[in-house]
């Protein structure tokens, strides 16, 4: 069992213990117990001042799949020579290629909504097999704020 503990004012702890707990979903809480005041007695109105903790104390769930749903353990990076492709690195291993990164990132994206891998690979290879959008698609989408309108040959390089 692990535990975390956060200390500050009352209101401070209650909130970074409930954002911790959203920001860590692999983590089963096990305990979560009341704020705990240090320096008054129980049940005292807070006081400036006054120190307040709560540990909580939380397990690592185990994953029936490879792939855990956390995004920091997902990278996008290249692989062969330049402009040959993209790689998705989970825990420093090669999992997926694709030439075109957009792929991979369907595919993080779905896998972190709750899609199974297999649905997950439909869908990239979904997105896979669309072509880019054309210039009337990312005009329907273009408002002048500010941005230069899309161009007609997006990939052209410019000299």
């Amino acid at each position: 069992m692990k535990e975390v503990t956060f200390t500050g004012s009352l209101s401070e702890v209650q909130k970074r213990a409930e954002e911790w707990k959203a920001s860590n979903p692999h983590a089963k809480v096990i305990d979560d117990g009341p704020p705990i005041s240090v320096g008054n007695w129980a049940g005292q109105v807070e006081s400036e001042g006054t120190a307040w903790f709560i540990t909580v104390k939380y397990e690592d769930q185990p994953s029936s799949s490879p792939f855990v749903n956390i995004r920091s353990r997902y990278r996008i990076v290249p692989i062969g020579g330049p402009g040959s492709g993209w790689g998705l690195e989970v825990d420093g291993i090669i999992r997926r290629s694709s030439p075109r990164a957009v792929v991979l990132a369907a595919y993080v994206d779905a896998v972190l909504a709750g899609a199974s891998e297999d649905d997950a690979g439909y869908i990239a290879a979904a997105i896979e097999r669309r072509p880019c959008p054309s210039f009337e698609e990312r005009m329907a989408v273009y408002s002048a704020t500010g941005q230069p309108p899309p161009s007609r040959d997006p990939y052209k390089r410019s000299s």
